[in-house]
């Protein structure tokens, strides 16, 4: 498991590049605290462990998870959101 120090607003952007699709974390796996898990872009099963100002990401190799990291947000990059009802996004 790599372990990321990152602010909130930082893992709201990482989480949804980390994992293309959601499962029900089970409880009897002894999991605790905010986890998320799923299936990643590759398809590799990815946990997400949510602590205070730490993510910790199992699934996900440490140089990509770095690599993320230094790309950004694309939203920041470009200032606009591929969403409808995104206040930046320009009008139809």
């Amino acid at each position: 498991m790599t372990g990321l120090l990152c602010s909130p607003e930082e893992a709201s952007c990482l989480i949804p590049n980390l994992i293309a699709e959601l499962e029900t974390p089970c409880p009897c796996e002894g999991l605790e605290g905010l986890v998320l898990c799923g299936l990643g872009y590759k398809g590799q099963r990815v946990t997400i462990r949510v602590r205070p100002g730490v993510l910790e990401v199992d699934g996900v190799p440490a140089d990509e998870l770095e690599a993320l990291r230094e790309r950004r947000c694309p939203v920041c990059r470009t200032g606009t959101v591929n969403s409808p009802s995104s206040a930046r996004q320009k009008t139809w």
